[in-house]
């Protein structure tokens, strides 16, 4: 056997001797145990495994009631076969008195009579006890019945909420994202304004490049004139005479 084996098997040991001899180490146990268990799972999935627990018992508690009813039926047919008995010791008697028996035999049946009156009266109570216990049984079983289906149903509706706390969380989300891209948006916004005035910017330094107004209506106006005489050339060539005339006002014959 390796080192290392023997390392694993000795603390192994000091383990399962903790927990034997050592109140404290158990209680370590437990508690060290408990919180990893309730670090691995959910509150939801901890009343699933205690539903089960607990539904896994129903068999064992089903078969006690079995047996508590079985004791109260046995014990009324005994009862009912004690009762069958008097009555044939009463017949008995009667037949015992009319054949004028012997002494000690009626003395016989008149003492399995008086025992058997005792017997009856036990046999009652017996009885009586075990129908109290067997009817108690059942009850608890209907109880236990009707408990487990309400921890299930509360089991579905925090299944719900578990649900809805992640819809509600998912929803939170959602607006939180959206609020940041409308911040995205409002900053993308500053900056096309930025840009817009860059824009505006360089225009007006173009424009000012083209020098001052006046100057710019004199270098439109003489440009104007030029285009003008172009086309009144161009239509003195063709015949078609030059545009302002054709544009006067006509002359009135009179």
């Amino acid at each position: 056997m390796s080192t290392l084996s023997i390392i694993i098997l000795l603390a192994v040991a000091g383990v399962i001797g903790g927990a034997i001899f050592s109140p404290k180490f158990r209680q370590l146990l437990r508690i060290r145990g408990g919180k990893a268990v309730d670090a691995g799972t959910t509150a939801l999935e901890k009343e699933k495994d205690q539903y089960n627990l607990l539904v896994g018992r129903i068999p064992a508690q089903r078969d006690s009631v079995a047996r508590t009813k079985a004791g109260a039926v046995i014990a009324q047919k005994k009862l009912g076969t004690l009762t069958e008995k008097l009555a044939a010791i009463e017949v008995e008697y009667k037949q015992a008195d009319a054949v004028k028996a012997p002494a000690d035999v009626v003395a016989a049946i008149e003492a399995d009579y008086a025992a058997t009156e005792a017997a009856i009266e036990e046999q009652k109570k017996i009885a009586t006890e075990a129908a109290a216990v067997a009817d108690e049984a059942l009850k608890a079983l209907e109880e236990t019945t009707k408990a487990l289906g309400k921890f299930k149903s509360r089991i579905e509706q925090d299944a719900n909420k578990v649900d809805l706390k992640a819809s509600l969380e998912m929803a939170a989300a959602a607006r939180q994202e959206l609020k940041d891209i409308q911040t995205e948006i409002s900053g993308a916004g500053q900056a096309s304004a930025e840009i817009d005035r860059a824009l505006e910017e360089a225009r007006a330094k173009n424009d000012m490049s083209k020098g001052s107004t006046t100057d710019q209506a004199r270098e439109k106006l003489a440009e104007q004139v030029a285009a003008n005489a172009g086309r009144d050339r161009l239509r003195a060539k063709l015949g078609m005479g030059t545009a302002s005339s054709e544009t006067a006002a006509p002359t009135e014959t009179k």
